[in-house]
């Protein structure tokens, strides 16, 4: 949670070095993709994204790659795998702008239901429309080290521990037993 929120603080630098752009490089605010986004982000929002957008894709192809993708939301392992698939509703295995942007209002713009609808396509490992067991555990299993001091702490074996990984199976599905009740 703490990363995805750094993308204010980039996107506010951003700003700050934003200089006065033509109407040629607003042109993809006329992308009707584009036009249906303003409900949620203002001109000047999308201005800076693009300019975000641009600045981490191959200029020549306006593409965002899954490697760049994830080195500026460092998620890593599954997590991140996880987070870049969600966004590349095309399944090309790159970003284009429009899909982009439509990541980071899910993820930032929308209402809770719509970003709770994010977080339980991203723990939906095999994509069947259910979170079962084995989804729970998978994704415990895959907590980056960093974020494990943002766990609970009704969880102290967790805490203690500081890898998931290190925690018995046994332990893990007991904990998603717990949650099931």
């Amino acid at each position: 949670k703490k990363d995805i929120f750094t993308l204010k603080r980039r996107l506010l630098s951003a700003a700050k070095n934003l200089s006065t752009m033509g109407n040629k490089q607003n042109k993809f605010l006329k992308d009707p993709e584009i036009k249906k986004q303003l409900d949620k982000f203002d001109k000047l929002e999308l201005i800076i994204l693009h300019k975000i957008f641009l600045d981490l894709s191959s200029r020549d192809y306006e593409v965002l790659n899954k490697e760049t993708f994830l080195r500026f939301f460092p998620l890593t392992g599954l997590w991140g795998e996880r987070f870049f698939e969600k966004f590349d509703t095309r399944r090309t295995g790159h970003l284009k702008f429009p899909e982009f942007v439509k990541g980071i209002r899910r993820c930032c713009k929308s209402s809770d239901e719509e970003k709770i609808q994010f977080l339980f396509e991203l723990y939906d490992t095999n994509n069947d429309g259910f979170i079962e067991k084995k989804d729970m555990i998978t994704m415990f299993y895959n907590i980056p080290k960093q974020y494990l001091n943002f766990i609970s702490d009704e969880l102290p074996p967790v805490r203690k521990i500081g890898n998931l990984a290190d925690l018995p199976r046994k332990s893990l599905t007991h904990l998603v037993e717990e949650a099931e009740k």
